[in-house]
């Protein structure tokens, strides 16, 4: 019907817009209800994919300093078995990378961009460069907009964003 049809058209007319944004292709784009539903879209279903397709359950990595929207995920893997590493952190937040130590090629290594509040900002590139192999996922929600963008969209495999801290209503999340 025509309404439905309109919808759609203003949907995919977004989805391709934050794909552009992101470079990336819109079928990579995920619109969900906030920050928090993609953080747990991505972590959760990245973990069980990752675990069906290797038949190995990734190693998880994550800080002690991690936004709730991270670290709920992060213990329910832990709750299933998936091994869990909280890396310490130094400097106001900053992720220890002596500790993160080149984690195996079937791991996660999920960290906030930039902390809410300390306004510690992660160094994804060092981070990357230590862990190749790992599937890096950043929630950005409080990142972008406010940072080089390139330092995502270069080293995340997985990036959140909360719409509303880039002129989207509340109430949407991206996934990429």
């Amino acid at each position: 019907h025509g309404p439905g049809r309109k919808a759609r058209a203003v949907l995919e007319g977004a989805r391709e817009a934050v794909a552009e944004l992101l470079q990336a292709e819109k079928g990579e784009i995920v619109f969900t209800s906030g920050a928090t539903e993609a953080n747990n879209l991505a972590l959760l279903g990245g973990a069980t994919l990752l675990a069906r397709e290797t038949g190995v359950k990734p190693k998880i990595f994550g800080s002690e300093a991690e936004h709730p929207s991270v670290l709920g995920p992060l213990r329910r893997l832990q709750q299933e078995g998936f091994s869990l590493t909280l890396l310490p952190v130094v400097g106001g937040g900053l992720v220890d990378l002596e500790a993160l130590n080149a984690p195996p090629e079937e791991s996660i290594v999920a960290l906030q961009w930039a902390n809410n509040e300390t306004g510690c900002v992660q160094n994804l590139g060092a981070i990357k460069t230590i862990s190749p192999q790992a599937l890096l996922h950043c929630d950005g929600a409080q990142g972008w907009g406010k940072l080089n963008p390139q330092l995502a969209l270069d080293n995340a495999d997985f990036l959140v964003l909360s719409g509303h801290k880039f002129g989207a209503p509340k109430g949407v999340g991206v996934l990429r």
